[in-house]
């Protein structure tokens, strides 16, 4: 089980170092084109959650920001599973959690600049693209890996 903290740890700390970094140099930055037509870099504050949703609500989101991490700590300490999968979507979930958090606290908004230019598509950050594929790979791992108890109620 430590090797798992191990790995949750170092994934966390470097995906957060990389978010707050690329925050930080990114910030102030308008319409620098990173691939022709593809995706940019243009700075945006988001006072809501994703898409806009709940813009202004910052004290909420910041509460229920903090009530995820919680959840989802609380989870990990009583699911101790030992996959991969499992272990890598729940650092990158962790990190992008408490990457938007530190933001919202310090700033009272996020950070946002990897704009795509190919579609129409919300602003977002390196925290955002962490909690989306942690998701995507957290799904992966309930539908595959874990195993569901059959009902073996028999029919009178």
């Amino acid at each position: 089980m430590k090797k798992k903290y191990i790995i949750i740890s170092i994934i966390f700390i470097i995906l957060l170092a990389v978010d707050m970094l690329t925050k930080y140099f990114f910030t102030d930055v308008y319409d620098l084109v990173i691939i022709k037509n593809v995706v940019s870099f243009y700075y945006k504050e988001n006072t809501g959650a994703s898409f806009s949703m709940l813009e202004g609500h910052t004290y909420l989101l910041t509460i229920l920001s903090s009530l995820l991490i919680i959840a989802i700590v609380l989870f990990d300490i009583f699911h101790k599973s030992k996959n991969k999968l499992y272990t890598i979507s729940f650092a990158l979930i962790l990190s992008g959690a408490i990457g938007n958090l530190i933001d919202r606290i310090v700033f009272g908004y996020v950070r946002d600049f990897i704009r795509l230019d190919f579609v129409n598509f919300a602003i977002f950050n390196i925290a955002d693209s962490c909690l989306t594929i942690g998701a995507i790979l957290f799904c992966v791992y309930i539908v595959f890996f874990t195993q569901t108890k059959k009902s073996t109620s028999k029919a009178s």
